[in-house]
């Protein structure tokens, strides 16, 4: 691939870098017309007028409020999966603001504030980690100083209103599409909501206590409330910010003295004053004091002992999972989750940590606290997805909110009888796959080659084929399933796979030809449910249909919304036993916010996040 470089003007370099520095003399320059007729014995007699506790309790305000700014940088080393400490995050976070704000050039000197008290991610990383912590507390502010705005400057509503509304937007758009495509083949995730949430969060606890700093140290403090002080200081912090000069020094000023006019000019620049020494010139200099004597931080990358990353899916655990469905997690990327003698797989989505199905050994309840601090540490959601209902009982217990998401159609060979008006659609359909010259082979050599012809057009008619808990076609993948193929003559039409386990067998993969008799599919299931039969077991699996709820409305837009209308008829003319299948989260709030997401991945797979499958059992192909 090749890359060009972008020609700027000269004359647009000299005013892209020029134009912070413009902004502070200009706005220096308007202060100082302001401030041209200020007693300066008046200034002085205000400034000695603070007394030593405001000065302490400025002190501990500021503390408080650089605590929130390192919180940040922790938010996002768990977004870019850098491994580092929690401490060792906020340090560096609040050493590298405090020297970044004041000295200017936020990019390069926040970027090198970090890398030198880390060494451990390397310099782009940290940059990156600097970028997005601009523009994501950027982005905060702005939503909080509309909303501040909003609730305590009524008069500001016609322009507040609308500003809360489109902020609001920004976390949906994050939710239906978490990855941005970049120029050059490059991708952007964005934070995840949990991150958003404790960003802003954050933002407003870094902003509150600065604010508060200001008011303790402002002379005559007493003759206004928080309530009047907040909505000026943000606006005149965003003023500062957005001129790009070093602490935005001029803009600041100027924006507090038009927007706190009911202060007497000696008391504000003041209080001004003193605030700049405390929450910048003194966390500056401290900064810089550790930035050059104190040793950088010894980083080594720590592996958390609750998800362990990249663990391939045991063939043991798989082979005696008590649902075979849990075959999948060799496809799907999934991490293996152990704590007190129990295990799960979970797989993680942009916005949630799902532990699939019911555990693979052990008991949910002492998996739930390793699935809540994995999740946390990664700003992810913890979900349980499509348990039964013993263990959403269990979760429900421990505090989860749970919701019938799908039901399970579940069969017992050893009982099913085609004979009988239940059966009487099914009889039918074999009927037509019969006249049709459709015969059924379970092989040990599989013709990949025809099969990925009749996946690919089946694709095409489907708009794709879906992942995350369902399976799609790959040679090793299929490798470990038992797979029956469905011939008209010598020409292959269709075929289906199962996950197999010791307990049961699991529908996976169904794919057919455009053109495959009717019945087709019917027969291959039949086929399946003989065979488990005569092998003596007694559960098979055709898998789970979305529920089938109480809403008409509701049901058939889920309907819609999986392609599951066709399905249900087809796995109804078995007559199974059909067993609820339930999601679990925290709250309702996240829980809904984990069903679109689980929605999202499902419909469009990310390909990106899967995992190789590998090879279960050994197995041959007739073609290369």
């Amino acid at each position: 691939m090749q890359f060009t470089r972008t020609i700027v003007a000269p004359g647009l370099r000299i005013a892209k870098h020029g134009f912070p520095f413009l902004a502070a003399v200009t706005c220096l320059w308007l202060l100082s017309h302001q401030l041209a007729a200020l007693d300066t014995a008046a200034l002085a007699a205000g400034f000695s007028q603070i007394a030593p506790v405001q000065w302490a309790l400025a002190l501990l305000a500021t503390c408080a409020s650089f605590w929130a700014v390192g919180r940040y940088d922790a938010v996002l080393h768990r977004h870019f999966n850098t491994g580092v400490a929690l401490d060792d995050a906020v340090k560096s976070g609040a050493a590298a603001i405090a020297f970044s704000q004041t000295v200017g050039f936020g990019l390069l000197s926040g970027s090198f504030a970090r890398w030198r008290m880390l060494p451990g991610p390397p310099l782009a990383t940290t940059a990156s980690i600097t970028l997005l912590c601009a523009l994501s507390f950027l982005l905060a502010l702005g939503f909080i100083i509309a909303f501040s705005c909003l609730l305590l400057m009524p008069q500001t509503a016609y322009w507040a209103l609308p500003a809360v509304a489109a902020f609001l937007l920004v976390p949906v758009f994050a939710l239906l599409k978490p990855t941005l495509s970049l120029p050059f083949g490059k991708r952007l995730t964005l934070p995840s909501l949990p991150a958003m949430g404790a960003l802003t969060g954050l933002t407003f606890l870094d902003t509150l206590f600065a604010a508060l700093a200001l008011l303790i140290l402002l002379p005559g403090g007493g003759t206004i409330g928080m309530t009047q002080l907040l909505p000026a200081f943000l606006l005149a912090l965003g003023a500062g910010i957005l001129s790009g000069s070093p602490a935005g020094l001029g803009p600041f000023e100027l924006a507090l003295f038009a927007l706190l006019p009911q202060l007497p000019e000696p008391s504000l620049a003041a209080g001004i004053l003193a605030f700049r020494l405390v929450y910048y010139a003194i966390p500056a200099a401290l900064a810089g004091l550790f930035l050059a004597f104190v040793a950088p931080q010894k980083h080594t990358r720590a592996v958390s002992p609750l998800l362990a990353p990249l663990v391939r899916p045991s063939a043991r655990v798989i082979a005696h999972a008590k649902r075979s469905e849990l075959g999948v997690v060799r496809q799907n990327g999934a991490e293996l989750l152990r704590a007190a003698g129990s295990a799960a797989y979970a797989v993680k989505t942009p916005q949630t940590l799902t532990a699939l199905f019911d555990p693979a050994e052990g008991r949910v309840a002492a998996l739930l606290p390793s699935l809540k601090q994995s999740a946390r540490d990664s700003n992810r959601l913890p979900v349980l997805y499509k348990c039964s209902a013993r263990i959403a009982l269990s979760a429900r217990a421990s505090g989860f909110a749970l919701a019938h998401i799908a039901d399970e159609a579940l069969i017992n060979p050893q009982s099913f009888n085609l004979a009988g008006p239940a059966h009487r659609q099914l009889r039918r359909k074999l009927r037509q796959a019969a006249k049709s010259d459709v015969h059924i082979t379970c092989p040990s050599v599989l013709p990949f080659a025809d099969m990925e012809v009749i996946d690919t057009a089946w694709s095409a008619r489907n708009k794709g084929a879906r992942g995350f808990s369902m399976g799609r076609f790959e040679r090793d993948y299929l490798a470990g399933h038992l797979v029956y193929l469905a011939h008209q003559g010598s020409r292959l039409i269709g075929f289906v796979s199962f996950h197999v386990s010791a307990h049961e067998l699991c529908l996976d993969l169904m794919r057919s030809s455009d053109d495959a008799p009717s019945g087709t599919m019917h027969a291959l299931i039949c086929q399946a449910i003989g065979d488990a039969s005569k092998s003596g077991r007694t559960k098979l699996s055709l898998a789970a249909l979305p529920a089938r709820h109480n809403s008409a409305y509701l049901g058939r837009l889920i309907s819609h919304i999986s392609g599951s209308a066709g399905l249900a008829q087809f796995k109804d003319s078995f007559s199974p036993r059909y067993s609820p299948l339930y999601i679990a989260a925290p709250t309702r709030f996240s829980l809904a916010i984990a069903m679109v997401d689980l929605a999202r991945s499902i419909q469009r797979p990310d390909s990106g996040n899967r995992a190789p499958a590998f090879q279960q059992h050994a197995r041959s192909s007739s073609s290369t």
